[in-house]
């Protein structure tokens, strides 16, 4: 990643939004549920939800059809006492989901075709592990379309690591890897990818109080130091912008701030 240029916004104050009417709605009420939820749209523009019931120790996926909320349970088996989920819908509007199965300590993956869901494990974390992120890559060249998974790995020798999974078509298996083997890196991953399967992954560097950045430009994996100024980097998420640049917003601990970044000339030479 040569000439990173990076530019880093404190936001310390929230303005009013007077032009704008809120639509609050609640989704499921049956029980403590709602924790660790994500969302993603579908080619309608309806939303996708995957969350978890605390009552029951359960996954539960909710859509909106237009008209009403519809629910599934979608735990395969075991207690999902877990460490987050997240979803991505296909170019098909099929869901594809990951969580931490926390009675195996592995990342779970499933997905619904048909009207039905199918799981694999993608590898054992760790019961202090997890925190998995979900991105779909799709090929417009062979039409496939590959999910890339990133979680923080403590388990076995590979301890305190930020990993990567994604499915090779080819040889119908998933394939891990690291990324970053920092002294504890990889807690709060989350992971984005553009139309020409570059992949971004923003997270948390226990070991250092920092918010690092990995990027893998189609050949290779590179990392970096945003900020380190302070705690900083829990709890972040990322976007890409119009212009493709990476865009990062996180919790700086030291200072109570919420700050944001703006990574540009990310895939320059």
């Amino acid at each position: 990643m040569k000439s990173l240029f990076i530019v880093l916004i404190t936001v310390v104050s929230f303005f009013s939004l007077s032009f704008a009417q809120w639509n609050i709605q609640t989704v499921d009420n049956s029980g403590d549920v709602g924790k660790w939820s994500d969302i993603a749209y579908d080619s309608q523009g309806y939303p996708h939800i995957v969350y978890f019931d605390e009552t029951d120790d359960d996954i539960m996926y909710a859509w909106w059809d237009g008209t009403a909320w519809h629910y599934e349970e979608i735990s395969p088996d075991g207690n999902y006492n877990f460490k987050g989920c997240s979803i991505a819908l296909d170019n098909q509007d099929n869901p594809h989901v990951i969580f931490h199965h926390y009675s195996l300590n592995r990342i779970q993956y499933g997905t619904k075709n048909n009207g039905n869901w199918t799981y694999e494990y993608i590898e054992k974390v760790g019961s202090s592990g997890g925190y998995p992120d979900i991105c779909l890559y799709y090929n417009s060249s062979t039409g496939n379309t590959i999910p890339h998974i990133v979680y923080y790995k403590w388990y076995g020798s590979d301890e305190k690591v930020l990993r990567h999974a994604y499915y090779n078509n080819n040889t119908s298996q998933w394939i891990t890897e690291t990324i970053d083997a920092a002294n504890d890196v990889g807690i709060w991953p989350h992971i984005v990818n553009d139309a020409s399967g570059h992949l971004y992954v923003s997270y948390y560097d226990q070991g250092a109080g920092a918010l690092r950045f990995a990027h893998y430009d189609g050949t290779k994996w590179s990392t970096t130091i945003i900020d380190d100024t302070g705690d900083v980097g829990l709890y972040n998420s990322i976007a890409l912008d119009n212009n493709g640049n990476p865009c990062i917003s996180y919790y700086d601990k030291t200072n109570g701030d919420l700050k944001y970044v703006v990574i540009e000339n990310v895939n320059s030479n």
